[in-house]
């Protein structure tokens, strides 16, 4: 008996020699585990919910008064335009497409018809310009920001709303 009483004390006290999962003499589970197991499944569950909360609550929005110049007018129809090549003038050559995003003011019908003159702001915006001033994401926002000045200027304002609402390279290949 006192083996036993000896064995029972040994248990509860947590000696080293006894595995951890070793049963209480009542047949159950040892309450420590017990605990160990909901402290883990509590902080898997922890970290499960702040994966998902994480990138909904770092998402910045943009502020609520920025507005767009571009957008300021609705958009209309876009008029895509065949890719054209064309020398630049280093040397090198780009094969670019555009296409011009118009405005609800502008009078598309007249703007397609002055498909020559767009292509022609194309040729004579690309020709001035070199290889290495067009490499990289920002070589390519200048020149897209330089084609659609010339575009504005090209269709001037009606009403006082711009016609030419944005430019878009649809192709961009250079050699």
């Amino acid at each position: 008996m006192a083996a036993a009483s000896m064995t029972m004390a040994s248990r509860k006290a947590g000696r080293a020699d006894l595995p951890p999962d070793a049963a209480v003499p009542d047949g159950g589970v040892k309450p420590k585990g017990k605990r160990k197991l909901l402290v883990v499944v509590g902080l898997v569950a922890v970290l499960g919910v702040a994966a998902v909360a994480y990138p909904k609550l770092t998402h910045k929005k943009p502020a609520s008064g920025f507005k767009s110049a571009a957008l300021a007018v609705p958009t209309g129809p876009i008029e895509s335009l065949d890719p054209v090549t064309v020398n630049l003038s280093d040397g090198h050559l780009i094969q670019v497409g555009v296409a011009v995003q118009l405005t609800q003011t502008a009078d598309a019908k007249k703007i397609t018809a002055m498909d020559p003159r767009i292509l022609d702001a194309v040729i004579s915006t690309f020709s001035a310009l070199t290889y290495p001033n067009l490499l990289g994401p920002a070589g390519h926002e200048q020149a897209r920001r330089q084609l659609e000045v010339r575009l504005q200027t090209l269709f001037p304002p009606v009403a006082g709303a711009p016609q030419v609402a944005g430019v878009y390279f649809t192709s961009f290949v250079m050699q």
